[in-house]
């Protein structure tokens, strides 16, 4: 269960994520804490890499730089576990499916526990080591692990993908918004997915609502490229965004 911490530091993100930079004297009056815990708590963020102070304004970090997926994985909790495990039920008996790396699809993982004669294939060491506790058949993309996303990359992941028929892939994005595409903030990232998109004959995009207010530099997929979205809940004005993707479930 999130703690009152954890919770008030995922607002605080949010807020300057939204704002782009607010002041702290402002922060402060906004929820309602004192100065030496909001102080306490931007320490910490800012280790966490989620922020940035600067001469008493706390600014939002730059769209260049990824998260520790050790943060990721406590924000927006529940919306990530209800998308992961929808998205993660698409995938069928018989079938070879790839799980891309990130906290929402890690999340889902239970919704595989009674699917028969299914093949895992994916670059990100927690599903590959909880699929293989949970007795499934993984193919790990083998490379050089990127240790703030708990992710391999490199060509090794691409001969790996390109070798296999995959009948649906299940990927994450950093964000969409002011982009025509789903997109990453981590370079090699782009390869990687750009030959999931060619090799699959499935492409589900799952990914909390928060998605649609961030956006990164790198287009992993078009939205007409997508065959799916998962998500949560949304707007009309959200919905005529990701119009392109053929078919949307919201959860």
């Amino acid at each position: 269960m999130p703690t009152k911490k954890s919770i008030r530091q995922n607002e605080i993100h949010q807020i300057v994520l939204d704002r782009g930079s607010i002041r702290v004297k402002e922060l402060s009056q906004l929820l309602g804490v004192t100065p030496e815990t909001l102080r306490s708590d931007l320490t910490e963020m800012e280790q966490q890499k989620r922020l940035i102070r600067q001469h008493g304004i706390a600014k939002s970090i730059s769209s260049l730089e990824e998260v520790s997926i050790n943060v990721r994985r406590k924000e927006n909790i529940a919306n990530k576990r209800i998308v992961g495990v929808r998205a993660l039920n698409l995938i069928e008996e018989n079938q070879i499916a790839y799980i891309d790396a990130g906290s929402t699809l890690t999340l889902g993982l239970p919704a595989l526990a009674n699917k028969k004669n299914i093949v895992i294939v994916t670059n990100n060491v927690e599903v590959a080591y909880r699929a293989g506790v949970m007795d499934i058949k993984t193919i790990v993309c083998g490379g050089e692990l990127f240790n703030t996303g708990l992710r391999t990359y490199g060509d090794s992941v691409i001969q790996t993908i390109d070798s296999i028929g995959i009948d649906i892939a299940i990927l994450g994005t950093d964000g969409f918004a002011d982009s025509n595409g789903f997109t990453t903030v981590h370079y090699p990232e782009l390869e990687i997915k750009r030959h999931l998109v060619a090799q699959s004959k499935k492409i589900v995009m799952a990914c909390d609502a928060s998605k649609f207010e961030k956006r990164a530099p790198y287009i992993t997929a078009r939205f007409k490229e997508t065959d799916i979205r998962v998500t949560n809940q949304l707007t009309d004005a959200q919905r005529q965004q990701v119009a392109d993707v053929s078919k949307i479930i919201e959860v």
